[in-house]
């Protein structure tokens, strides 16, 4: 047997001698029951007494400690196996003391700061417009927002095109005419009824 389970077998006693004078209680084991655990540790008298050697004690006490302390973390570890197999099964993953959601639905976050991908893997983020209800990505590039209809996971990065003025050509800005036409057309005159009109010139 190891050990930790001679030393779990093990029974402490605390006991006083028949024939001593004060009322001291002692601590200690029955060399009997020791004989039947650990017999390396009992002495047998010519008198058939016995005796035990408590120096002998301390290696099966450090051994089950050493024991003892194998079995925790083998525990620890399948623990906190355990615990990020839950957290996975969630939708969490954490490492180093850092928990990274895959995904998160919620109807109101509020935080002191927030901090979107990083410098090695830089991301956008998706929202929906209010009146078309289609997805659009944000993003930034060379300190300009970019945006791209769709989701950030979906779209394809579109390179922007500068149009540069056309130099060899100028374009003359448009005349306005501010006189009125010059009417050229004939009056036309319509006499009605039977009175007499004189037209000069």
């Amino acid at each position: 047997s190891s050990s930790l389970e001679k030393v779990l077998a093990l029974n402490p006693i605390s006991y006083r001698w028949k024939n001593q004078k004060d009322e001291t209680w002692r601590f200690g084991f029955v060399a009997q029951e020791v004989e039947q655990i650990i017999p390396e540790l009992v002495f047998t008298g010519s008198d058939d007494s016995k005796s035990l050697n408590y120096l002998g004690f301390a290696p099966f006490l450090v051994g089950a400690i050493q024991e003892q302390q194998k079995q925790i973390e083998a525990l620890t570890s399948t623990l906190i196996d355990k615990v990020k197999q839950i957290l996975a099964d969630l939708g969490l993953i954490l490492e180093q003391g850092i928990a990274q959601v895959q995904k998160l639905i919620a109807g109101f976050i509020q935080t002191k700061e927030l901090e979107i991908g990083s410098g090695e893997t830089p991301v956008g983020f998706t929202i929906y417009d209010k009146i078309i209800k289609g997805p659009y990505c944000l993003s930034i590039k060379n300190g300009e927002w970019q945006k791209a209809k769709g989701k950030c996971g979906n779209v394809q990065e579109v390179q922007p095109q500068s149009v540069e003025p056309d130099q060899s050509s100028e374009v003359e800005p448009p005349t306005i005419d501010t006189e009125p036409p010059a009417d050229t057309a004939p009056p036309v005159i319509t006499l009605v009824g039977d009175s007499v009109s004189n037209i000069s010139d």
